[in-house]
């Protein structure tokens, strides 16, 4: 069962996807936090594989990667919390990762633990073109979606060849740099251009991240996309919890912001 295709072949309004560092800010807080979440009205979730040198990450996401390293977070630790979750859940799940941790791991053996688990798709951002064929059989191999990274500056030649190697949605990003929060409207020309672009090229969903954290930029981006990525915003509005129940109640009034619905 394609959890991801079958999420948006349902949906009848823009995608939300909510990233969340596993076990931040504490011990035990995911699963919870993500079957909150779900009721809330989240309809994807992305979780991070912590890195020490994660170079499309922003502040918020390198300080909660680097607050569960420093208390011993593994690949095995969050396979157990994915599967926890997915004993609950049917939330489509993607991983995000770098490709060291998929090569440290032997490729094929790392997409095997992420289709066990219950993964549905993976984001690697260090992961170019030129580099896909090495990760892509054993992803189709594993059934999990290979989701890209695309940013204004590519060239349609490049687009089209990045989208004819995915699967699940497309994600846009907004800016060049790295994910966090940005002040003000930043969303530029070339960031709508490029979803004109990718949607020319490619029936999969195209879902814009980097930077989204107000209801505002969902509603300039509404008629322009099929969905939104949030992270560094959401961490944000956790990060001060003390107890799990707080991180909790953290997360589900972020959400009820960001969407602005009754419940």
């Amino acid at each position: 069962m394609n959890r991801i295709k079958n999420k948006f072949d349902r949906l009848d309004h823009n995608a939300l996807v909510c990233y969340l560092t596993p076990d931040f800010p504490q011990t035990g807080c995911t699963e919870p936090v993500v079957l909150a979440l779900e009721k809330a009205g989240v309809d994807l979730i992305e979780i991070g594989i912590p890195f020490s040198d994660p170079l499309a990450d922003g502040p918020m996401v390198q300080s909660s990667s680097h607050h569960v390293l420093k208390n011993g977070i593994t690949l095995s630790r969050i396979m157990t919390v994915i599967k926890t979750i997915r004993k609950r859940s049917e939330i489509p799940i993607i991983a995000m990762g770098y490709a060291n941790s998929a090569i440290h791991n032997g490729i094929e053996h790392f997409f095997s633990r992420l289709h066990s688990a219950g993964v549905d798709g993976i984001i690697i951002p260090d992961v170019p073109l030129e580099e896909m064929p090495r990760f892509l059989p054993a992803a189709s191999a594993s059934q999990i979606d290979f989701i890209p990274l695309i940013s204004p500056l590519s060239p349609d030649k490049r687009i089209k060849e990045i989208c004819a190697r995915s699967s699940g949605f497309i994600y846009c990003v907004s800016i060049t740099g790295v994910t966090g929060m940005r002040k003000g409207n930043y969303f530029s020309a070339d960031l709508l251009t490029l979803l004109n672009r990718v949607k020319k090229i490619s029936t999969l969903p195209a879902l814009v991240g980097f930077g989204i954290s107000e209801n505002r930029h969902l509603n300039f981006l509404k008629d322009k996309c099929d969905g939104y990525i949030v992270g560094s915003a959401l961490l944000k509005a956790i990060a001060p919890a003390k107890t799990i129940q707080e991180s909790v109640q953290r997360a589900v009034s972020f959400v009820h912001r960001l969407l602005r619905r009754k419940f």
